[in-house]
């Protein structure tokens, strides 16, 4: 169907739309399926010496499938619900949220493609705080602003904070996706997508190209235009806006807007902005960062990572980055700023070296530093 991805063969099997007609090309062109009598047929299938017993092997899968139970006994019992299986995870809200990740997301690419999505300690730290609920079980912060230098993973992050909201909420959630532009705010949906597409959650969710359906909680997780003015009338269970220094026009902050002054149509909906400095002081990122700056209840857990909260307006910042005056060049910042454990400082040095980066470019995507108050208008490369 036009505007869909193509399902994979996996997700026709669990979600029992598997059409022999019509997909059963699918079992020579994909991995075998994970279960022993579904794999014995798919490989019956690749050794078939004609079109017509293909043909009757896509059929003999598609009567398994449409057995009681979706496979009889091939397949390994199937949860009751959704909700069932997100209770299942632990006692409390904390324990729910952190054990999701592991549980239901797995990495579709790179050097933890295959592998559960296990939470980094700097990660853990974040969402711990982020969400806090207060005695009555209402969420402290609406507002998170985290701050990361390219590479450490904040979009993963965001895109897995959104599915868990998509998937454990019970009000007909709406996560929205925002950036400067729809191909940018894409990248979360599609980040979204790729952890979902390889566990557990296929059985749960319909991932189509421009949005993600979860019919047993009636929410949705979409992409949006970076038309601002279209976002209006939006009732968000969680909004998550990427790179919010990209935001130069006004059309793109009236989605920004739009978004945040729609949270309290929901309780309990947030709204988390991760991006890089920018490179200029100026805009709508640089004014909520020093407004962050100048809050009372700051601290430092280190030189290169900033904190700050307001529980009263339920705001919480939390900035990677070289200090003001710190030394670019200097190599005992740059793990401290960029704290991935999968960030080499071989990575890290071949980025400063690089002769098309300049040295503003790495101050502020590699160290997440906003450049000095006052400073030539023409970047010096060194």
């Amino acid at each position: 169907m036009a505007g869909r991805i193509a399902k994979s063969l996996l997700v026709r099997c669990v979600e029992g739309s598997f059409c022999a007609r019509r997909h059963h090309r699918l079992l020579a062109e994909e991995a075998d399926l994970p279960w022993p009598r579904l794999a014995e047929l798919q490989r019956r299938y690749r050794q078939a010496a004609g079109e017509w017993e293909r043909r009757e092997l896509g059929r003999e899968l598609e009567r398994r499938l449409r057995q009681p139970g979706r496979v009889g006994e091939a397949l390994p019992p199937r949860r009751e619900s959704l909700s069932a299986a997100i209770a299942g995870l632990g006692v409390s809200e904390e324990e729910r949220l952190l054990a999701f990740f592991p549980h239901f997301l797995v990495h579709k690419k790179g050097l933890r493609a295959g592998q559960p999505f296990t939470l980094e300690p700097f990660q853990t730290e974040f969402v711990r705080e982020f969400a806090r609920r207060d005695e009555h079980g209402q969420r402290v912060y609406r507002i998170g602003l985290l701050g990361l230098p390219r590479g450490n993973g904040k979009t993963t992050l965001a895109a897995g904070l959104g599915l868990h909201e998509l998937c454990a909420r019970s009000d007909s959630p709406e996560v929205y996706c925002l950036a400067a532009g729809s191909k940018q705010a894409a990248i979360v949906l599609n980040f979204a997508r790729s952890l979902a597409a390889q566990g557990e959650l296929t059985r749960f969710l319909s991932l189509e190209q421009h949005t993600i359906h979860c019919p047993s909680t009636r929410g949705l997780m979409l992409a949006l235009s970076g038309e601002g003015r279209l976002h209006h009338g939006r009732m968000p269970s969680a909004a998550l806006i990427d790179e919010l220094w990209t935001f130069r026009r006004t059309r793109e902050r009236e989605g920004y807007v739009a978004l945040l002054t729609a949270l309290h149509k929901r309780p309990d909906s947030f709204l988390l902005i991760t991006t890089t400095a920018g490179p200029k002081r100026t805009g709508t990122l640089w004014q909520i960062y020093q407004q962050a700056m100048r809050l009372n209840d700051r601290w430092q857990p280190h030189p290169c990572l900033t904190a700050a909260r307001d529980e009263k307006t339920g705001f919480l910042c939390w900035w990677y980055g070289a200090p003001d005056q710190a030394d670019p060049d200097d190599e005992t910042l740059w793990h401290a700023c960029n704290p991935a454990s999968w960030l080499s400082p071989d990575d890290l040095r071949r980025q400063r070296q690089d002769p098309g980066l300049t040295r503003q470019d790495f101050q502020q995507l590699i160290l997440n530093q906003w450049p000095p108050a006052a400073r030539h208008s023409r970047a010096q490369r060194t």
